[in-house]
This record gives structure tokens, C-alpha cells and sequence, in this order.
């Protein structure tokens, strides 16, 4: 990467946004990996919010949409994804944000929570847990 290249990235303010998210995204993942593979406690939730986010940011970064509202679905989608929970996003981004991100956020979470099929994020932490030898908390309810 030569001198022309780096003016060139931060002249264009957009393709520099595209590239701090992507940096973002993996060190986020690396790092969330790394705490519950360690079988530390890294937290679920506000890594698949972030890690939503970003995609939904570099997506609409990358096709010239709304960047935040890309974020928003993005952010809420995964989680609905990821937990299996499509319902419980949609009325998430009705109280919180707008009731005009309905639509895009059921759309996207039950064609999420379709592709993911049975796999949870939840049990597949669980299932670590089992693994290691320690009780899974989903186990003794």
C-alpha cells in the first residue's frame, strides 16, 4: 500500500468507514471468540448487537443506502438470527426506534432465524459448556 493508496483511502471519507467498520467487525469477533472459547465470561448479547451493526453498516456503506438504517435492521436482525427471537426484535424496534423498522427488521430476522435452522447461539454456548465439564445454566432450569 503506497502513499497514493492511503491519500486515496482518506479522501473518501465513505471507503474509510467501510474499512474502520470491517476492522471493527473482525477484532470485534476475534475478540468474542477468543473470551468464550476461553470459557470466559465474554457476554452474548452486545457482541451479536455490534457485530449486526456493523454488517448492516458496511452493507449500507457499500450499496449508497441509509448507513444508519442499514445498521439499525442489521443490528436487530442478527440478534433476531442468532436467538432465534424475530418477534421479539420486531416489537424491539417498534418501542425503541420507529414502528417504520417493522417490516425491514421481520423480514430479515425470520429469513435469518430460517437460515440458521435449528442452531442457537444460546444452545451452541451452552453445548461448550457441557463440553467442558460444568453444569449448562439452560440444563437446570
Amino acid at each position: 500500500m503506497g502513499i497514493h493508496d492511503v491519500i486515496r483511502l482518506f479522501s473518501d471519507v465513505r471507503m474509510l468507514g467501510v474499512y474502520v467498520l470491517g476492522v471493527l467487525l473482525i477484532g470485534k469477533v476475534a475478540a468474542t471468540a477468543f473470551t468464550i472459547g476461553s470459557g470466559a465470561s465474554g457476554g452474548l448479547v452486545m457482541p451479536t448487537f455490534f457485530v449486526g451493526a456493523a454488517l448492516g453498516g458496511i452493507v449500507g456503506h457499500v450499496f449508497g443506502g441509509d448507513a444508519l438504517l442499514f445498521a439499525i435492521v442489521g443490528c436487530l436482525a442478527f440478534f433476531a438470527s442468532a436467538a432465534h427471537a424475530p418477534l421479539a426484535m420486531m416489537f424491539f424496534a417498534a418501542e425503541t426506534f420507529n414502528v417504520n423498522y417493522i417490516l425491514p427488521v421481520a423480514i430479515s430476522g425470520f429469513i435469518g432465524s430460517w437460515i440458521a435452522g435449528s442452531v442457537s447461539l444460546y444452545s451452541a454456548v451452552a453445548a461448550q459448556g457441557q463440553e467442558v465439564g460444568e453444569e449448562s445454566t439452560l440444563s437446570q432450569s
